[in-house]
């Protein structure tokens, strides 16, 4: 009995080593794969995240270096002639007789101002017309009509070349009666 016992223990002990590195192949079948995707994420995660840092680092450094940089010269363009435009009252008509001037940064933005110059005075007629003789006569009348003017042809600009363009609007000349 003994025989037959360490003869089935010779046989199971064979099957028992074929299983055990059988186990064994496939621990390191798993363990390789599972090391491969640790590689691979971790390569993902560097190549990633650090282009984004990289992008970012010059984008910070472009925006510093243009904060830095003094802006171009400001152009100055005419909306041609004299403006004058009847104001109406309660009294008696009035009349405003007003010259504009446009300020911006850009030649583009100036450009497409001489080019829809039709249009923006077109709007600015409408614009003025509708003014109030009384507010214009007061220092904020004057600016809130400059604020309004401002949008008008920012409004006029942004719709023809997709950017406003224009900062700033001055009235060089500015008569009521």
């Amino acid at each position: 009995m003994a025989e037959k016992k360490s003869a089935a223990k010779g046989e199971g002990g064979a099957g028992d080593d074929a299983g055990a590195a059988a186990k064994k192949k496939k621990l390191m079948i798993i363990g390789g794969a599972v090391a491969l995707l640790l590689v691979i994420g971790a390569a993902a995660a560097f190549f990633l995240l650090g282009g984004k840092k990289d992008e970012e680092a010059e984008k910070a450094k472009a925006e510093a270096e243009a904060a830095a940089a003094p802006p171009p010269p400001p152009i100055y363009a005419s909306l041609g002639p004299n403006f004058t435009i009847t104001l109406a009252s309660a009294d008696r008509p009035h009349f405003m007789k007003l010259a504009i001037s446009a300020m911006s940064h850009e030649k583009e933005a100036v450009q497409g101002l001489e080019l829809h110059s039709p249009l923006v005075r077109s709007r600015l007629v409408g614009l003025l017309g509708a003014a109030d003789f009384e507010k214009l006569r007061t220092e904020e009348g004057k600016q809130a009509l400059r604020a309004d003017v401002l949008k008008a042809v920012q409004d006029v600009l942004q719709a023809e070349t997709g950017k406003p363009g224009v900062e700033q609007i001055y009235f060089t000349e500015f008569v009521l009666q």
